[in-house]
């Protein structure tokens, strides 16, 4: 992969990129800087995915969650090389009555 920055080595614009693994809003921002930085900001972007769904209890809160849980599923179904990405799937499901279910999926090593 060649980089954008001339004398700026790739896998230095990959470490750097990786650094940010926590930053959301700075790795969304690297992967818009160029074509060449898509790649590392994606795997980062997408090693962990989070889904939380809330239950009717809180309407506002809910729609929310599901609006979150269906852009994710229509993100991932059109572009399903992302899937490749995902290292860690958490779910969490919050409700009333039973409290707040936690389930950490990691993905198969072979992926």
């Amino acid at each position: 992969m060649s980089c954008c920055f001339k004398g700026v080595p790739p896998e230095l614009v990959d470490f750097i990129i990786d650094h940010l693994h926590d930053d959301r809003k700075s790795l969304t921002c690297c992967s818009l800087v160029s074509r060449h930085w898509l790649p590392a900001s994606r795997k980062n972007l997408y090693r962990k995915l989070r889904l939380t769904i809330l239950t009717p209890s809180d309407t506002l809160l809910y729609r929310n969650s599901i609006h979150r849980l269906r852009r994710t599923w229509e993100v991932l179904s059109s572009s399903p090389h992302l899937v490749t990405y995902i290292r860690h799937l958490h779910l969490a499901c919050f409700n009333t009555s039973w409290g707040r279910v936690n389930v950490l999926i990691p993905a198969p090593c072979n992926c």
